[in-house]
């Protein structure tokens, strides 16, 4: 019977370390960039402009100079008929 508790005891440990530790990895910044990117470029080529144009600016929070966000919202505001505020996003993401 001392080996069944013994035994017993080492499951029970076992189970509280895996308890403690993350399931998973935490998703870096750049995963989660990578990750809105991919779903914006998916709502633009669908012509859902103003989804997409939310996805770049929610990378554009965590990563505010980010070329390929600010060209692809300047894309939109092209596309939109707001000519200026494109440039001006052109113009960023080329610094």
């Amino acid at each position: 019977m001392a080996g069944k508790k013994n035994r017993k005891q080492q499951l029970a440990a076992d189970n509280a370390k895996k308890a403690n530790a993350p399931a998973s990895p935490p998703i870096t910044s750049s995963a989660q960039t990578a990750h809105l990117l991919k779903k914006a470029l998916s709502l633009h080529r669908k012509q859902n402009l103003s989804k997409a144009a939310n996805s770049y600016r929610m990378m554009l929070a965590s990563e505010p100079t980010h070329p390929d966000a600010l060209h692809l919202l300047g894309l939109t505001y092209g596309q939109s008929h707001h000519h200026q505020k494109a440039i001006e996003l052109y113009n960023q993401s080329i610094k």
